[in-house]
């Protein structure tokens, strides 16, 4: 058996630390057949004595046959959500990283810089792993990774045939501290776990008490506050492709107001009931293709006066029970709906229910907390006028004209709304909304308080983005005449088609990243494959450019890298270092400037010669001749690291004798 066959056992730790990477991931996805033949081959190549030539001929093809198998695995699985660590994403990640850390060890058997890329490979296929819900799991395989891991470490760092130590021993103090380290993180598990429920629920208070806003998310906190959503989030709520008006695509509508708060509050999911195809366009229509890249609750985001929404079969829909509240979808972005847009602006669509004398009278209620003088002021803002219409656009008017936008606006004591009217004061979109309604409802006109998104960015393909930065808040009213039309008296500084700042380059590009990611996703694979060709190409292109430029300069240095040496093998280099111990012992020291061959030469013709018998000194020069021609020569391997070993035991051989005839001397003395 060659030397390589008969080291298995040195490699078996490291193919032990990437079968436990595996079956960790194995575990997270559930079902892939890749990954027990990855882990076969990884425990394979710990006993095979043969290896892989690191040749790109041999590796490539390797690589993109591998690369082959692992898409057209994934691409027949689906999950609720892509993001950068969700479950499909960490699949591909972990797969890539374990075909190519079972190559690795096919490739590379030292244990040297090189060979250290199955280990940290491995690490990164564990780290995918720990994606998954079943924590229970990874308290197992984690503990069991790091503890093989560091046997891996401290056997390949051992020379193969070093004497004097065992491959398998480790020093007490790694395994006092391995130990610590495992029963120290057993037990915080331990205690997180007992008492989850406890520090969950700490948690949420805490979020709770300091931040208004859900993370990711419109925010359907009805309370009036200070200030109001995410004024510079750039992250894209929907991506709506068509032509229409975007301006006001309304998500929740609140009826109740009391003292700063709208409600009901909204229920998300005990309150809803399904929807059929109510919904559906009577006729068909122009439409806009919308893609929620948000959850936001599974809200549904569209303009008052659409003429119906379409949804993919299948798609379960609900309403809230407070009709025109909220539609739903149960469906985990990204997803895609279409908007059949309007014929004309007052379009009265499915959105437009119209209300029941009970909602009606919701619609008109003004709670006693309002102050007694905005009454007054609605009857100032709207005397002498009939016609409800012109009612409503005399108070947009009065708002517009008497008040400015503020992102910040102190409350104050009291009724919200009443401060604002009463004192003239700067505030965000919620407090014009608020007023809005409050007015019209004392002007005898039902309205209702709308929260949703102001679309208004256009991409360069005609496409509508809206951010987190749209959210906006505005009014509805209903006209007996007419039906709902919406009533929107924020200034226009203070509506989000002010905001013209766009992201970055870098952020686009990753915009486009995510929209690739989506429409593999949504299964829009022919637009998938052809951004993933164009992408190799310009790969390829750069890549054959940068390698023209790297030879190009390269030329220069060619004629000295053939002179260069070639790194020292480990086995070489642990038998030098013997050598020069051995030399200390019988007190042969080289000086510095001279070589060993120079140096041993010498000692023959000095005057007085050292305390090394001429045996040993001849044997010192064997040696160091051998060890000359395997690390300058040209068949490095011509002698052997055994000759040398064998060299060594002989000089040592000499040294016990030549001590064991000193003590008999100096017995007989």
């Amino acid at each position: 058996m060659t030397a390589l066959g008969m080291n298995w056992v040195r490699r078996l730790p490291s193919a032990i630390v990437g079968i436990i990477a595996l079956f960790a991931l194995l575990k997270m996805e559930g079902t892939s057949f890749a990954l027990p033949i990855w882990a076969a081959l990884v425990l394979l190549s710990a006993i095979a004595p043969i290896r892989l030539p690191e040749t790109p001929v041999v590796i490539w093809p390797i690589r993109i046959v591998v690369l082959v198998l692992i898409i057209a695995t994934n691409l027949s699985r689906s999950v609720e959500m892509v993001n950068m660590f969700d479950t499909r994403t960490m699949t591909w990640f972990g797969e890539l990283c374990a075909a190519e850390m079972t190559l690795a060890f096919w490739v590379t058997p030292k244990m040297d810089a090189a060979g250290m890329r199955p280990l940290w490979l491995s690490g990164l296929v564990l780290f995918a792993a720990s994606s998954t819900s079943d924590d229970t799991s990874m308290v197992a395989f984690a503990p069991a990774y790091f503890f093989a891991l560091l046997i891996a470490l401290r056997t390949g760092a051992q020379p193969k045939g070093s004497p004097g130590r065992s491959r398998f021993v480790i020093p007490w103090r790694y395994g006092i501290a391995a130990a610590c380290a495992l029963l120290g993180g057993a037990a915080t598990s331990g205690l997180l776990t007992a008492h989850r429920s406890e520090i969950t629920q700490w948690g949420m208070q805490f979020i709770g008490e300091r931040i208004r806003l859900e993370s990711g998310s419109l925010s359907f906190n009805t309370v009036l506050g200070s200030t109001y959503g995410q004024r510079n989030s750039l992250t894209r709520a929907l991506r709506i492709e068509g032509d229409g008006d975007f301006s006001h695509l309304r998500g929740a509508s609140f009826t109740t107001y009391n003292a700063g708060t709208w409600g009901p509050r909204i229920g998300f999911g005990d309150t809803d009931e399904p929807i059929g195809t109510e919904l559906e366009p009577p006729s068909p229509s122009r439409t806009a293709t919308v893609t929620r890249l948000l959850h936001n609750r599974g809200t549904v985001f569209a303009p008052i006066n659409c003429a119906g929404l379409h949804f993919p079969d299948g798609t379960p829909l609900y309403r809230a029970k407070t009709r025109g509240e909220l539609i739903r979808v149960r469906v985990a972005a990204p997803s895609k709906y279409q908007i059949a847009l309007s014929p004309s602006e007052d379009h009265q669509g499915p959105l437009c229910t119209a209300p029941t004398s009970a909602e009606r009278k919701l619609l008109l209620a003004v709670p006693k907390e309002i102050d007694p003088r905005v009454h007054q002021l609605a009857s100032e803002i709207t005397r002498g006028i009939a016609d409800p219409r012109r009612r409503l656009l005399a108070i947009q008017r009065y708002l517009m004209s008497n008040h400015h936008y503020s992102l910040h606006v102190n409350i104050g004591v009291g009724d919200p709304v009443s401060n604002f009217l009463l004192q003239h004061k700067d505030a965000h979109c919620e407090y014009f909304a608020s007023s809005v309604v409050i007015l019209a409802r004392l002007a005898g006109v039902p309205s209702r308080y709308i929260v949703g998104y102001s679309g208004h960015e256009q991409e360069a393909d005609g496409a509508t983005i809206v951010r987190q930065r749209d959210a906006h808040a505005w009014a509805e009213c209903w006209l007996d005449s007419t039906g709902w039309i919406v009533l929107d008296a924020t200034p226009g500084d203070g509506r989000p088609d002010s905001l013209t700042e766009r992201p970055n380059w870098f952020a686009k590009m990753w915009e486009r990243i995510q929209d690739f990611a989506t429409s593999v996703r949504l299964g829009d694979y022919r637009r998938a494959f052809l951004l993933l060709a164009g992408a190799v190409v310009v790969i390829f292109f750069l890549a054959a450019a940068v390698r023209a430029i790297v030879r190009y300069f390269g030329t220069g240095r060619e004629r000295d890298r053939h002179y260069a040496y070639s790194t020292v093998d480990v086995e070489l280099a642990a038998a030098y270092r013997d050598f020069e111990r051995l030399c200390r012992r019988l007190r042969l020291a080289c000086p510095p400037g001279c070589t060993w061959s120079e140096y041993l030469a010498s000692i023959a013709v000095q005057p007085e010669p050292v305390s090394a018998t001429a045996g040993q000194i001849a044997g010192a020069k064997s040696f160091i001749g051998a060890y000359n021609r395997m690390r300058f020569g040209n068949d490095p391997q011509a002698e052997g690291i055994a000759s040398l070993r064998s060299l060594l035991a002989d000089i040592r051989r000499i040294d016990s004798s030549a001590d064991r005839g000193d003590k008999g001397v100096r017995r007989l003395s």
